[in-house]
Parts: C-alpha cells; sequence; structure tokens
C-alpha cells in the first residue's frame, strides 16, 4: 500500500544498509 511504501521509505532511509530497501520497495 501507498501508506505502508511510505512509512517504509522512512525505514530503508533510516535502515538502508540493514533492510536494504526491499521491504520499502515492494
Amino acid at each position: 500500500d501507498v501508506k505502508t511504501v511510505s512509512k517504509d521509505v522512512q525505514l530503508v532511509t533510516s535502515n538502508a544498509s540493514m533492510d536494504g530497501g526491499s521491504s520499502g520497495r515492494d
């Protein structure tokens, strides 16, 4: 969902090394 992605994007930005952006992108 757009809302979820928005939230994930912030997380990915903070933990780019950890999350890698997988959950944020998808």
